[in-house]
């Protein structure tokens, strides 16, 4: 019972990061969940193809690109998926250099690939959710993150302009969360890590699975495929992180 509760605590880190309401991201509230997800005009989007890879993790090809007039609910939903695998991967990565058992270390290899390419797909609808600089689509009236970044690279406050930018404060949520991770896990060595990594990992990818299902409802059809992909890889994700936490125990 012990070991449960501080795997649980260990898992917790950022359990709340995405519970700030997206629907006030730019003080307008998005629409109501699609019925039928209808197409919108005569948007273009990049549409993976799937082939079936190892561990059934699907690897999605052939991608093509997005035009700019991508709706403002498309934008928002995209770019807070986009930080949250972010947040993957800055975790994954912390574990690939920290971990001790190599299975740990071989899921943590995943969680990169995995999830920068999922990040790099959905930024094909919010080429600047990282507030990076450079050439970057923006949806009109909405503020670019990139010209509002102060000294040595940190975001403009989350208050500012037209009102709470939503977005802005889940950029700074999820930096948070990184840091509390990393004075957590930087207290643990060896079997100790990898368990408390895995298990971040099992709450973590439950908390990416309900906001994929709750966000998708919002979406063009075109984006709801890509969503509906990345669901079926998250899935995967957190079934193996359960396998991996019970071999774990057991060593």
């Amino acid at each position: 019972m012990k070991r449960s509760i501080r795997l649980l605590a260990c898992g917790a880190f950022c359990a709340l990061s995405t519970s700030v309401s997206l629907g006030q991201q730019s003080q307008q509230p998005l629409t109501q969940p699609r019925a039928n997800s209808a197409a919108q005009g005569n948007q273009t989007t990049r549409q993976p193809t799937t082939t079936q890879g190892q561990a059934g993790t699907q690897q999605r090809t052939a991608l093509r690109p997005v035009q700019s007039n991508v709706t403002e609910a498309d934008r928002a939903v995209a770019s807070w998926l986009v930080l949250g695998n972010q947040g993957e991967v800055q975790l994954a990565k912390l574990a690939e250099e920290h971990a001790e058992n190599s299975k740990t270390k071989e899921f943590a290899q995943m969680m990169i690939k995995d999830h920068e390419q999922a990040r790099d797909e959905l930024m094909l609808y919010a080429p600047d959710a990282l507030g990076q600089a450079g050439p970057q689509a923006r949806v009109e009236g909405q503020p670019n993150p990139a010209a509002t970044t102060g000294n040595a690279g940190q975001s403009a406050p989350a208050m500012a302009g037209r009102g709470f930018n939503f977005l802005e404060a889940k950029r700074r949520i999820g930096q948070q969360c990184l840091e509390s991770a990393r004075k957590e896990m930087g207290q643990k060595k060896g079997s100790e890590f990898d368990t408390c990594y895995i298990g971040t990992m099992i709450v973590k990818h439950q908390e990416m699975l309900d906001t994929q299902k709750a966000l998708r409802e919002y979406v063009s059809p075109e984006l709801q495929k890509m969503i509906d992909e990345q669901m079926q890889v998250t899935e995967n994700h957190l079934d193996h992180a359960k396998q991996l936490m019970k071999q774990l125990e057991k060593s």
